[in-house]
């Protein structure tokens, strides 16, 4: 079968904007994860992001970050009204506030809490359940209770960053504990007379973590062949060309525009792009300027922009001052 590719949900990242013009820079996903909406009711950013005209040609997925189930029902029901069949349960954001209030990961710190949480919203009459999830918060033993909890819901896909949450997002995955899932997935059930039923609810298994090359994927390619998925995170924004190089080592075509362009002319270009979205969307030189440099602090790693010029770069007051400083960088490349 042929791996699935996923944008990850990022953080005030990877939105709308961002989304286009990856997109028309440097190809499409199979899907874009959307995160994290955290209240029973949609705000007017989380609704403006969505709207069918802003990701025209994408199969986006929201996903809900809370611990609530009838919260989790509530916001389900209406992106289900909106025509999102599918919906990413957010099981995996090792933020510290995040945490602290028993959400993203530290739910998983609450096992039978989860258990009732999964019951309710399976038995609620959604459309598509997925599930984002770490292997808990630090001990392979609570990754072994998790797994017997989810193997007992119909998940529509269990896409797993293999890391606890104390690891926050150092370098390393735990694929041990990611090939403990695999073999789940794979294995046949029962029913009480000996009867073949067929394979786990959630066979269709997704990876992330650590995808920063061609090489991190063919490695997951080759030594779990039936993955469904490999969701693109931290790699994907430090090298757009990355999603182009792993579908040309898959032999898939890859649609892009300005096919011609060199690598720097399309950095630049995607910039650009990104740049005139948020000026359009945001209100002040300030807050663009805050998205734009967010996005930079990954960008400088694969450029290896001069610090002299990045210093000079986050000093910028104003877009004028920071178009002139992008120039001086895009010119000693």
């Amino acid at each position: 079968m042929s791996i699935k590719l996923y944008m990850a949900p990022m953080e005030g990242i990877t939105t709308y904007i961002y989304r286009n013009a990856f997109k028309k820079y440097y190809g499409g996903f199979d899907k874009y994860f959307y995160g994290f909406i955290c209240g029973s009711k949609l705000n007017n950013k989380e609704k403006n992001d969505l709207k069918a005209e802003h990701n025209l040609g994408m199969n986006v997925v929201p996903q809900v970050l809370t611990n609530n189930s009838d919260t989790f029902i509530s916001v389900t029901k209406r992106l289900n009204d909106m025509g999102y069949d599918e919906v990413n349960l957010n099981l995996g954001c090792p933020s510290g506030t995040v945490v602290a209030k028993g959400r993203g990961a530290g739910f998983l710190s609450k096992p039978e809490e989860l258990r009732h949480f999964l019951e309710d919203i399976f038995s609620a009459g959604l459309k598509d359940i997925s599930i984002k999830t770490r292997l808990g918060m630090e001990s392979r033993e609570e990754w072994d209770v998790l797994l017997d909890i989810y193997k007992d819901f119909p998940i529509k896909e269990l896409i797993i960053h293999a890391r606890y949450k104390k690891d926050m997002y150092s370098p390393g995955v735990h694929m041990e504990e990611f090939e403990k899932a695999y073999e789940i997935a794979g294995m046949d059930v029962y029913d009480n007379n000996a009867s073949k039923l067929g394979k786990h609810a959630f066979w269709n298994l997704g990876f992330n973590g650590d995808i920063m090359s061609v090489e991190d994927f063919q490695k997951i390619e080759s030594s779990f062949p039936l993955v469904n998925s490999v969701m693109l995170g931290r790699g994907m924004i430090i090298e757009g060309n990355l999603l182009g190089k792993i579908k040309e080592a898959k032999n898939e075509k890859n649609a892009r525009e300005n096919e011609m362009l060199s690598d720097k002319d399309r950095f630049f270009a995607f910039h650009d792009e990104i740049l005139n979205g948020y000026k359009e969307m945001l209100s002040g030189d300030r807050n663009v300027l805050f998205k734009m440099m967010e996005l930079w602090s990954y960008w400088q790693r694969e450029l290896q922009v001069p610090d002299k010029l990045m210093k000079n770069l986050r000093k910028s007051k104003t877009i004028n001052e920071y178009s002139f400083n992008v120039e001086i960088i895009k010119g000693s490349l």
